[in-house]
């Protein structure tokens, strides 16, 4: 798999308008993350006066920041990206076994990202002497269900494959499918904030990214994204609130049958992906055809039209700041 690559160079007018593009794109992401931080601030502002009490609540501070990150966040970005003509998919079909594959994949990266996350969370409170904090097991403790199921399983999946696939990685195809795929992949990790959802959110980018180039629809990585957010989220934390505090221990699974049946099946779905996770990389790999960029490119060029545009630099900065902040 290699990219054909002419190394002529590029015309300066051409250079310019790849430049003009690129910093257009880096824009608009950035818009994605100051937008949303700062109708948070306001929302703050404005609910320390308004309604004190609820800017405390976990459940309320899920639904702001979801409507913050949408609203507020994606849809300035879209209205700049859209001056970015983009280069839409055709449509195919995907077998069953391909999905299945897929499902092993995603899942198995669910599992690789979340022990990354934690992981680097531990050695960051190690470094910083501060208790590490986890957003994600902030929300199972405190979140309602039907709040955590609507932002989680019904919004996110929607929004977010409809922004970070299909805006971002129709107006990233020029370059060929990977670099679309791992831009908008890493895009996607860093919208969440936070290293304990970082690396699985660029995995599971990756496999979703991959599907929507595969198939040019939508639905497949909707539904994907729906089922990996149910299943790590709302049946996880039903499980666990079922359980109560006697954590996951033998005894306290056999005296609560349907809390057994249910871990029972979170260990078959864990463990049946495990299990297919190597066959089910190599077919999909196998079976993956990226399109390819066929475009000018010289080390000279593109160290002008991202090292030296200054939307690209702004646009690292803010992705730092929203790990510092």
């Amino acid at each position: 798999m290699t990219y054909q690559f002419h190394w002529e160079p590029m015309p300066p007018n051409e250079r310019g308008a790849e430049k003009r593009r690129v910093a257009v794109f880096a824009l608009g992401v950035s818009a994605v993350f100051v937008g949303s931080v700062l109708a948070q601030v306001v929302l703050s502002l404005v609910g320390a006066l308004l309604f004190p009490n609820l800017l405390g609540k976990t459940w309320f501070q899920l639904l702001a920041s979801t409507a913050c990150l949408y609203a507020c966040g994606m849809l300035p970005a879209w209205l700049i990206l859209r001056r970015i003509a983009p280069e839409p998919i055709d449509n195919r079909r995907m077998r069953g076994l391909s999905l299945a594959a897929v499902v092993s994949v995603a899942v198995t990266f669910l599992l690789i990202g979340s022990f990354a996350g934690n992981l680097v969370n531990v050695i960051v409170s190690v470094l910083t002497g501060k208790p590490a904090e986890n957003p994600v097991q902030t929300i199972a403790d405190s979140v309602p269900l039907g709040v955590m199921a609507l932002c989680t399983v019904l919004l996110a999946p929607i929004a977010e494959e409809l922004f970070f696939r299909k805006v971002l990685i129709d107006r990233l195809r020029k370059y060929g499918d990977m670099p679309a795929i791992l831009v908008s992949a890493a895009i996607f990790g860093l919208s969440h904030g936070n290293f304990s959802q970082f690396f699985y959110a660029f995995l599971l980018g990756l496999v979703f990214g991959a599907v929507y180039c595969s198939t040019g629809r939508l639905r497949y990585g909707i539904g994907l994204h729906m089922g990996i957010n149910f299943f790590g989220s709302v049946y996880s934390t039903l499980l666990l609130r079922r359980v109560g505090d006697a954590d996951l221990t033998l005894e306290a699974l056999l005296a609560d049958p349907i809390a057994g049946l249910m871990y029972l099946g979170d260990l078959a779905v864990y463990g049946l992906a495990i299990l297919a996770f190597i066959p089910s990389l190599i077919y999909l790999l196998r079976r993956f055809r990226p399109r390819r960029w066929q475009g000018p490119y010289t080390s000279s060029d593109w160290l002008n039209i991202l090292l030296l545009n200054p939307a690209v630099w702004l646009a690292l900065l803010i992705f730092a700041g929203v790990f510092v902040l």
